[in-house]
């Protein structure tokens, strides 16, 4: 995206293809999700969200990328919800993995009257293969709410038949102190798991998102608790 996001798209986002590049790549594509979740909660407040996103793959591993997010709904206009960048690095490790570093910042306006906002960055670290990841994430300010946490993510996918995707996803987060505005105690799980069905340009998925009491989010944020996101993409 996530975030990007548009966080699954950036996450999205966040895996360079392991495949030998013959040049640099730039790729554009367009989205639509019927909420926007970040980390297991919503940074729509459970509206469904436009966005587009821009790729840049260099062909001496370095990269960069950036998605601008929408936000909609029945009872609201159509307006800014907030935008994502990031710049990495990947270089070959051995044994058809890769090395992966970089750094993303995301900005995200209260999407209702009295809602929550986020300006925040994060560096990163990690391995990538063809179809698994492990990063770890270090944020000074994480959300801009003061407080300095790691967030392990995990994520795999498989293929079962041509255009046929299954992927998954598992993070934690824990905090490391500082002068942190966010509810919760030890560390925080969050899950995701959904399919998703290719033809030609166009991806359509479906994923569930279950979450836990008192996730590290500022207190009196809407949590939407488990559900289901549906979304589309297209590539140009």
């Amino acid at each position: 995206m996530r975030p990007l996001h548009v966080l699954g798209i950036v996450l999205i986002l966040f895996s360079p293809s392991m495949a030998a590049r013959a040049r640099a790549q730039v790729g554009l594509s367009i989205s639509a999700d019927s909420d926007d979740r970040f980390r297991g909660l919503s940074l729509s407040d459970g509206k469904p969200v436009v966005s587009a996103a821009i790729a840049y793959d260099h062909v001496s591993g370095a990269y960069a990328g950036a998605s601008v997010i929408g936000v909609g709904g029945p009872e609201s206009d159509p307006r800014l919800l907030g935008y994502i960048g990031y710049a990495g690095w990947s270089a070959r490790a051995g044994g058809g993995l890769a090395w992966d570093l970089g750094v993303t910042h995301a900005r995200y306006t209260a999407p209702t009257r009295g809602g929550y906002a986020a300006d925040y960055t994060e560096v990163y670290a990690g391995l990538v293969a063809d179809s698994v990841s492990a990063r770890l994430y270090y944020s000074p300010n994480y959300l801009g709410q003061g407080g300095r946490t790691l967030y392990v993510d995990l994520a795999g996918a498989v293929r079962p038949a041509r255009r046929w995707r299954l992927f998954g996803h598992v993070g934690a987060l824990t905090p490391l102190g500082g002068q942190a505005k966010l509810g919760g105690h030890g560390a925080y799980v969050d899950v995701r798991a959904g399919v998703a069905f290719e033809f030609k340009r166009c991806e359509l998925r479906l994923a569930w998102t279950p979450i836990g009491p008192k996730p590290y989010y500022p207190s009196g944020y809407p949590e939407e608790g488990e559900g289901l996101v549906l979304g589309a993409t297209y590539a140009f």
